[in-house]
């Protein structure tokens, strides 16, 4: 949430007011971002819903939009859409949208800790099953100035992780390694792997003995589908 705050709602010309959320029965089906010129700054669909109350949900988030940027001013909505989304492509163009160019969706880490506690989590059945070991992920920010060193303590026992943001002694870890955020970005998101980063010096390892165990870790933290720079439509 805090992350949240800081990419959205920190944005110059942004404000509590330019966020729609939509329900259904107590529940959030729907939420997007009206950014200044009208332009869709974010927006998101439940899938959880069958296909035609889902399109349902979508028009209506369309109207109320379309709605607020007319009392705004604004003549036209734009949006940023995944290419590979038929759904979203389908009711934007039934709705009277047309694509106006293609571009690449930017997708970067924020909360490392959160997301490689949820990974490890998600994919704890690629780890061996009675395994206990302790790292320590050292990340810098590389070219991301605006995200802060993080010093990860991964613990694993079994197939229980526990991620921390800060380790206090990561030399007393089974393994020690050592990247900046773009690297691990790349691994996660199938762009590399923790052996060519390796091998090309973006990543190191205290003990060269460790590498088994560090390429266990890190093929369990990338994910299978490669989606790190999918192609989007702007309606």
């Amino acid at each position: 949430m805090e992350s949240w705050r800081w990419n959205i709602l920190s944005r110059p010309g942004i404000s509590a007011a330019d966020v729609v959320i939509l329900e259904w029965r107590g529940q959030i089906c729907a939420y997007a971002v009206l950014a200044p010129h009208a332009v869709v700054l974010e927006f998101a669909l439940t899938t959880e819903f069958h296909r035609w109350r889902r399109r349902r949900v979508f028009v209506h988030l369309l109207h109320v939009l379309e709605e607020r940027a007319r009392r705004r001013g604004d003549e036209l909505l734009s949006f940023a859409a995944p290419a590979s989304e038929p759904f979203i492509d389908k009711v934007l163009k039934d709705a009277g949208y047309v694509v106006e160019q293609a571009e690449y969706l930017s997708l970067g880490i924020l909360n490392a800790a959160e997301l490689v506690q949820r990974l490890l989590t998600h994919h704890a059945h690629r780890l061996p099953a009675r395994w206990c070991k302790n790292f320590a992920l050292q990340i810098s920010p590389g070219r991301y100035r605006i995200v802060r060193h993080s010093q990860l303590r991964i613990a694993i026992a079994g197939r229980l992780v526990t991620v921390q943001d800060k380790y206090a002694d990561p030399q007393s870890s089974d393994c020690l390694v050592s990247m900046d955020l773009e690297t691990l970005t790349a691994i996660i998101f199938g762009r590399s792997t923790i052996e060519q980063a390796i091998d090309a010096g973006r990543a190191r390892l205290r003990d060269a003995t460790s590498q088994s165990d560090v390429s266990r870790l890190f093929s369990a933290l990338a994910i299978a589908t490669p989606w790190y720079t999918p192609l989007a439509d702007i309606y």
